[in-house]
């Protein structure tokens, strides 16, 4: 990696634009090396899951030690990050937030990560602002601008990251999916994959059909409807003294919201407290759901299937 950076950027003055989507600690779980040093963790999944981690931090590494080795560090950006929280089926872990990947929890859509670079203004700080859509703000830092595109999603949110200040995001569409299946679900206790579409509670479907899989953050406020997916709180396997935490919501129930900033595990739905702002959430989820591209699942197409030749590639 560190030659073929050297040769292609070392001489440019154009700006570098490096986007590396690590496999690593998506299932199949197959490294073998780094066995030693995780050999005490009991659960199969998550010691092979640390394994793979461990992996991906070495090639983290391999890209910064190249970027400082050829004088490029000065003058980057590094972002690492993810897009979706802990599959607890396959050693993932996102406790003591609820739900896993695949699901509208936080612990499903709450992502960690963070920004490295000699020009944060501030380092070494915790941030809890909003962050979605990276597009903005990698141009700004690129020295380019958004001028005459089509309207964009994303905020230009350095100024957050660097200095401290406000995100100037205050709202979040998680997902509007009215034909999301779970293929994972809690099937202990509860069998249901999507949502039935009677409705024995308070919230009517005059502002938004709330039947749907959707979630919407506001805020403080997170609302979600429909069924989001596994609402179980997971431990991880380290945790001896603690059990899975089931969900008591009725198997119906398809209305929630949250405070999320003093309730980040979805423990206490206040939909009956702030029903004005409920109303609120759902005519805005409304909004989203008539200006949106109708949702579409292309049939599976078997030349994708890495049989043929042992290898995950394009086949389009």
């Amino acid at each position: 990696m560190g030659k073929s950076l050297h040769s292609n950027i070392s001489e440019s003055q154009v700006p570098l634009f490096l986007y590396l989507a690590f496999q690593s600690v998506c299932e199949p779980l197959v490294s073998e090396e780094y066995m030693k040093p995780y050999s005490s963790i009991k659960d199969g999944k998550r010691r092979h899951y640390a394994r793979m981690v461990a992996l991906m931090d070495e090639a983290v590494g391999n890209l910064s030690d190249a970027l400082k080795r050829y004088g490029l560090w000065e003058n980057t950006v590094l972002v690492f990050s993810t897009d979706n929280g802990g599959q607890t089926l396959a050693g993932g872990n996102k406790w003591p937030l609820r739900g896993r990947k695949w699901t509208l929890w936080e612990g499903g859509v709450r992502g960690v990560g963070f920004v490295a670079s000699p020009l944060l203004k501030q380092k070494g700080v915790e941030s809890h602002e909003l962050i979605h859509i990276w597009l903005p703000t990698l141009v700004h830092l690129a020295g380019g601008h958004t001028n005459g595109t089509k309207p964009l999603d994303g905020f230009d949110v350095w100024k957050a990251i660097s200095e401290g200040r406000r995100s100037p995001r205050v709202e979040l569409l998680h997902n509007i999916d009215p034909m999301f299946v779970d293929d994972f679900p809690c099937l202990d206790i509860d069998n249901r994959t999507s949502l039935p579409q009677n409705n024995s509670f308070p919230w009517d479907d005059t502002l938004f059909n709330i039947s749907m899989h959707a979630a919407i953050q506001c805020g403080k406020w997170k609302l979600l409807t429909g069924y989001p997916g596994c609402s179980h709180w997971f431990p991880p396997p380290s945790l001896f003294n603690e059990s899975k935490i089931q969900s008591s919501d009725p198997p119906t129930k398809r209305l929630w919201l949250f405070d999320i900033v003093c309730d980040p595990e979805e423990k206490n739905d206040l939909s009956k407290k702030y029903p004005h702002v409920v109303k609120k959430l759902l005519s805005q989820l409304q909004y989203y759901y008539k200006c949106s591209v109708p949702v579409f699942y292309s049939d599976e197409d078997p030349h994708c299937d890495p049989a043929a030749t042992g290898t995950w590639g394009p086949w389009a």
